[in-house]
């Protein structure tokens, strides 16, 4: 967020930037959505689309969403109780869509370059509508992507515009008879899809003992007491090591199990 207000103040300075620090939770996204006119979603998880949904929704303010994975993406814009919301879309958290992110199937960073561009446009089209001056000068009306979805397949190099059904008069927070009246709902709702992702992931691939888990506080506290019986294998890609690794006696950088060809060790101070 600093980052991106700082490139941005550096290209327009005339623009006033504010930089929130804070994680998206179901405690501050009302009040953060409340604040603004519209909102641009760049995140990459399920809970945090439902979390800013919700709030869009209870606010009643547009927002533009996308995602991309691989070299593939898509986007579209939802007006609340007037559009299908992502609710609407996607009433339940996929519990095999949710093992798929960006972090383990990767994703090509031109592709996600493109889809924020393409949100760019959204959000000028949508500022330009409640203008005296609409933003295009041509005597064609530009469309939203509104009731339809833009899908990008960089495999085939191509875009495809796909129809979005109506809103729901079943959906949770935008139907007819709505559940969900604030986020503390929301955060119930995801509280009991974190439980049953995990129960599935219990009975069909079972559970890490707890004694195998170690938080990187408590890592921290056994190795100041005794660093001499550690040795730590880093089994991530080269580039990854490169970018950030742990400082310590005894660190080994092991072959990628997918793309390292070579073994390398940082250290071969073995105790």
């Amino acid at each position: 967020a600093v980052s991106a207000t700082q490139r941005l103040g550096s290209i327009n300075p005339s623009g006033r930037y504010l930089a929130i620090t804070e994680k998206l939770t179901c405690s501050n996204a009302l009040d953060l959505v409340s604040d603004h006119s519209l909102v641009v979603d760049c995140t990459a998880n399920n809970e945090a689309r439902y979390i800013i949904n919700d709030a869009c929704v209870l606010a009643n303010k547009p927002w533009i969403t996308a995602s991309a994975i691989g070299l593939e993406a898509q986007v579209h814009v939802i007006i609340p109780r007037e559009t299908a919301c992502y609710r609407c879309l996607h009433p339940e958290i996929s519990v095999t869509e949710s093992c798929r992110s960006c972090s383990n199937v990767g994703i090509l960073g031109p592709v996600a370059g493109m889809v924020g561009c393409l949100q760019a446009i959204e959000v000028l089209k949508l500022i330009s509508s409640h203008q005296p001056q609409p933003i295009a000068s041509s005597s064609l009306k530009p469309t939203s992507l509104v009731d339809k979805q833009l899908y990008y397949d960089g495999y085939a190099s191509e875009f495809m515009s796909l129809g979005l059904p109506r809103r729901s008069t079943r959906c949770a927070v935008c139907g007819d008879s709505p559940s969900i009246f604030n986020l503390s709902d929301t955060q119930v709702f995801l509280d009991s899809t974190s439980k049953h992702v995990q129960q599935c992931v219990s009975e069909h691939i079972g559970t890490l003992e707890e004694t195998y888990e170690v938080s990187p506080r408590a890592y921290k506290q056994c190795y100041e007491e005794d660093p001499k019986t550690h040795i730590i294998l880093d089994v991530r890609p080269a580039l990854q090591f490169d970018l950030l690794h742990l400082r310590l006696p005894g660190l080994v950088k092991v072959a990628s199990l997918t793309s390292d060809n070579a073994i390398s060790v940082a250290s071969t101070r073995f105790m």
